[in-house]
């Protein structure tokens, strides 16, 4: 009985040895090149105006702005695949970004239903968009923003480096924002 107590003690402190090393190795693979993803959920209801209320200014990532970007890369822009995913996005360009619609699910939430993206199948409330000039922090240069609610807006990143804040997060997403709706304003198209 002794002889299988240490024995059991043993398998323990090896097993424990083993799920130690493995902890730490996972933990060094996560800081040196594992992609962290999140989503970020802003409510739109909390600009919303009450009765007596001075009006707030409208935030940049709105669901207002994001239609008329949408309504503008329909009309004015151009098709381009960025992924394997979707064929001939509705694309549009400016010197440091790149903008792209996919599709809305289809029946049953399928991903691929319309993808070949005909606007006549279904809506385009997702807006991709593609940092090409300045470095967002990490490996994926990508941040997509889905506005399919009338009342959150959600913003989808992944990155490697594991620093990046929720300020951070929102401010890039506003920065290229700001940049094609001022594009929009420019050209006096949007």
């Amino acid at each position: 009985m002794v002889n299988h107590m240490k024995k059991m003690s043993a398998m323990f402190f090896v097993g424990l040895c083993v799920s130690f090393v493995f902890f730490c190795a996972g933990t060094v693979a996560a800081q040196t090149g594992r992609t962290i993803s999140a989503t970020l959920r802003i409510d739109a209801r909390a600009y919303s105006v009450k009765e007596g209320e001075a009006p707030r200014p409208d935030p940049i990532l709105s669901r207002t702005n994001l239609i008329a970007i949408k309504q503008f890369i329909l009309k004015q822009g151009n098709t381009q695949t960025y992924s394997n995913m979707f064929n001939n996005n509705p694309f549009f360009g400016i010197e440091g970004y790149s903008f792209y619609l996919d599709p809305d699910p289809g029946p049953n939430g399928h991903p691929q239903f319309n993808r070949d993206l005909d606007p006549e199948k279904t809506d385009f409330h997702t807006l991709t968009i593609r940092n090409t000039g300045r470095n967002w922090g990490g490996g994926d240069q990508y941040r997509r923003i889905r506005f399919e609610s009338m009342h959150e807006i959600y913003i989808d990143v992944s990155w490697v480096d594991n620093d990046l804040t929720v300020g951070q997060i929102r401010g890039r997403a506003e920065e290229a924002i700001k940049a094609i709706l001022e594009e929009m304003k420019r050209t006096g198209k949007g």
